[in-house]
């Protein structure tokens, strides 16, 4: 994988969690606000569009792009490797957190960096995993509902795809976020 822009934009995201411990409220409240799906800026001369295309790990996801660089930075939309964290009072939604992944798979090319909002960076194939996973859970949820298996017995199955993963802590949550989405949706 081509790492040439990506390192300069580790060593500053690295920076900047260094100098985080003394950052106050008005440190980190934003300064500039998406009015649509896709917002173009130039920082330093350097090309950055965000983009927030739906609820899928909540409601407010940004992905941010550093063009030059060819870096994609997912936020929690990607938890690599991991089991990913489904934040209910976020507005979570399986379904819309795999369109999310599919839109953020668009927008990468073989040499594409993707930084994960958890777990190690990785590139396109990442981002595939990840929408496998909430594809597999979503269908895996389906079946054990229209069967009509209860919650707390969906909720502490397992099925292959979810093997070897880290966060084993948050996979009953998943599935059991995944449950009530099925539900609500009459599927």
């Amino acid at each position: 994988m081509e790492r040439d822009g990506a390192d300069a934009v580790l060593e500053e995201a690295q920076a900047a969690l260094e100098a985080s411990g003394s950052w106050g409220p008005a440190d980190v409240v934003p300064g500039v606000t998406l009015s649509g799906e896709r917002e173009e800026l130039s920082i330093d001369g350097v090309e950055i569009v965000a983009h927030h295309f739906g609820a899928g790990h909540t409601d407010n996801d940004v992905i941010v792009r550093v063009v030059e660089a060819n870096v994609i930075h997912t936020g929690d939309t990607c938890f690599h490797g991991l089991h990913p964290f489904f934040d209910q009072t976020g507005g979570v939604t399986c379904r819309g957190w795999s369109e999310v992944v599919g839109k953020i798979i668009e927008l990468c090319d073989g040499d594409t960096v993707v930084v994960p909002g958890h777990g190690e960076v990785t590139d396109r194939s990442g981002l595939e995993a990840q929408r496998r996973y909430l594809d597999q859970i979503w269908e895996s949820v389906s079946k054990e509902v229209a069967k009509g298996t209860a919650k707390d017995d969906v909720v502490a199955m397992t099925w292959d795809f979810m093997d070897g993963l880290g966060f084993e802590q948050v996979r009953s949550r998943a599935i059991g976020a995944v449950y009530d989405e099925v539900v609500a949706s009459g599927g």
